[in-house]
């Protein structure tokens, strides 16, 4: 079970599970003063890798009835990776009913300062949009067996075959 932060009266903001990244380095845990924040990434991420999750059950994530600011959200993309994000295949996944459809999938954009010669060079460092998550039964989106939430990267979808959906 991942249980987000919605409780009555709190809107501190949680996310249920970050996208998954592979480091080439170790961080000791609980991580040091100079390790943090934790989700940073220091090197860059291995080509191949892939995170299976199975029997999970989402609850309890939202804003508190539209009272926070920052809601809590089941699954986001890593901010703070500018290189990649490895796919993430889901199966057999519950949804609790107090965790409405727009509080379930959230992707950050990619941070236009990491464009320059130091990071990236003139390419974009474009980690955040590497978003994908892969619905192997149907039950993570509702949207039938081998349906994806991707990040919005223009042109990596046909729109014939794909909805956009925003609310995620």
């Amino acid at each position: 079970m991942v249980v987000g932060a919605r409780e009555p009266g709190s809107c501190i903001a949680k996310v249920g599970i970050l996208t998954s990244g592979f480091g080439q380095g170790v961080k000791k845990m609980p991580p040091s003063t100079s390790e943090l924040p934790w989700e940073s990434v220091g090197s860059d991420p291995p080509v191949w890798g892939v995170t299976h999750l199975n029997r999970i059950l989402f609850a309890r994530f939202g804003d508190n009835g539209g009272t926070c600011s920052s809601p809590s959200r089941a699954l986001e993309n890593n901010q703070l990776s500018p290189d990649a994000a490895h796919p993430m295949v889901f199966s057999n996944v519950r949804w609790s009913e107090d965790t409405a459809e727009n509080f379930r999938f959230f992707s950050h954009f990619p941070d236009p300062q990491w464009r320059n010669p130091t990071d990236c060079g003139d390419m974009d460092c474009d980690g955040p949009k590497h978003v994908f998550w892969k619905d192997a039964d149907g039950s993570l989106t509702g949207m039938g067996a081998n349906a994806a939430v991707v990040g919005h990267t223009p042109g990596i979808a046909d729109p014939a075959l794909c909805s956009l959906r925003w609310q995620w």
